[in-house]
């Protein structure tokens, strides 16, 4: 009996940690920008930051 406890703890502990993987993904951020650090084009929507990887 603790051999199929085991094994269905096992299973159910496979499939919790299947849906922890990481998926590309989009972040939106809306404000102002207050400093005039940099420029940026009004038409640009999108951008790619990296997050060193």
């Amino acid at each position: 009996m603790m051999t199929k406890s085991f094994y269905l703890l096992l299973a159910v502990l496979s499939l919790a940690v299947a849906n922890a993987c990481a998926a590309d993904s989009t972040i939106s951020i809306s404000g102002y920008v207050r400093d005039n650090a940099c420029a940026v084009a009004g038409e640009s929507k999108d951008f790619t930051v990296d997050l060193l990887d």
